[in-house]
């Protein structure tokens, strides 16, 4: 077996799914409220439009009832804001203006709640899981979120991306840049899945389905862990030195990375190393298998504590696979 290890010292990425990076400054927890919110309803009627398959707006519902108009107002008004943040994300799956203030909501499957921003007022808001209720029967004429789910994968994301080998036909060296930048963005999806409620298209990165069902598993668990604490993921953010190491086997070879990764929170934030191994499978880089060890990480409880990730193979081991998920099965129930 030959085997070529690479020391790759680049300066350090981050990455953002949703760009939220604060701006300098003193911040007031009620501003939002007190700009957006504070007045009483200006009589006009509130158009409520969908996004579609098409990426394109359709009216949904007009809202004119003095009553919802203030029940939607006090909601909003009570929604937790973040102020002095830019957000960038994709397009909203609905949007109405009130009192000419234009805003955007988005629905987060994996939380039933909904996350909104006001144009031109530099935030970021979210709902608790009552008002979220609350708030979407007013804007879609009663449905409720379970109901209605506008951000469904498809729409999240309709073309996923694929790392593209530098040669359909075999794995090198040469495809280290991008199996690092396919880790790097399955790492910052995984972690806004678990502490900010966010979706994560395994698809775009794994093919093995016993890999995709533990980590899909895992990303429960951790969701239900983390997911209704304060801490929401700002953005992560690799060590400028890290490494990677290409084995070649009778199967065209593997990449082995180790990415020290630092995840960024509005406040506070913490690290931890995570292990991928990397194949060329029809010309598309696809991660094989995916450790994070951090001490009492799920992966350390889990799977065990200092592991050599080296196997490609393992998630193919269907007497290791049943042995893993009753360890699922035992952990979830422990921490429920």
């Amino acid at each position: 077996m030959k085997r070529m290890f690479i020391f790759i010292a680049i300066a350090g990425i981050v990455l953002a799914g949703c760009s939220m990076d604060a701006e300098s400054g003193g911040i007031k927890n009620d501003s939002t409220k007190q700009r957006v919110f504070s007045n009483s309803w200006d009589g006009n009627t509130l158009l409520v439009e969908q996004r579609n398959h098409d990426d394109d707006y359709e009216t949904v519902n007009e809202i004119i009832d003095t009553t919802e108009v203030e029940a939607l107002i006090t909601a909003l008004g009570n929604a937790d804001w973040q102020e002095n943040v830019k957000v960038d994300i994709m397009p909203p799956d609905y949007r109405f203006s009130l009192n000419s203030f234009k805003h955007n909501v988005w629905v987060n499957q994996n939380s039933n709640r909904l996350e909104l921003i006001v144009e031109g007022q530099s935030n970021y808001g979210s709902l608790s899981e009552k008002s979220s209720e609350v708030v979407f029967a007013i804007l879609t004429g009663g449905k409720r979120i379970t109901e209605t789910t506008p951000s469904t994968k498809e729409n999240v994301v309709q073309d996923p991306p694929k790392y593209i080998a530098k040669n359909e036909g075999e794995l090198s060296v040469q495809d280290s840049e991008t199996a690092y930048e396919m880790c790097v963005n399955a790492l910052n999806d995984y972690y806004k899945a678990i502490w900010n409620g966010s979706d994560i298209d395994l698809d775009a990165y794994i093919e093995n389905e016993n890999l995709k069902q533990y980590t899909e598993e895992k990303v429960r668990s951790q969701y239900n862990l983390y997911g209704n604490l304060d801490g929401k993921v700002k953005d992560i953010a690799i060590d400028d030195a890290w490494e990677v190491e290409f084995t070649d086997d009778a199967d065209g070879g593997f990449l082995y990375l180790h990415l020290p990764v630092h995840i960024h929170k509005f406040t506070g934030g913490y690290g931890e190393g995570v292990e991928f191994l990397v194949r060329n499978i029809n010309g598309k880089l696809v991660i094989v298998d995916w450790y994070a060890g951090g001490k009492d990480s799920y992966d350390f409880l889990v799977r065990g504590e200092n592991l050599t990730i080296d196997d490609p193979k393992i998630w193919n081991n269907s007497e290791w696979v049943n042995k893993l998920h009753s360890k699922q099965i035992e952990f979830s129930g422990s921490t429920r």
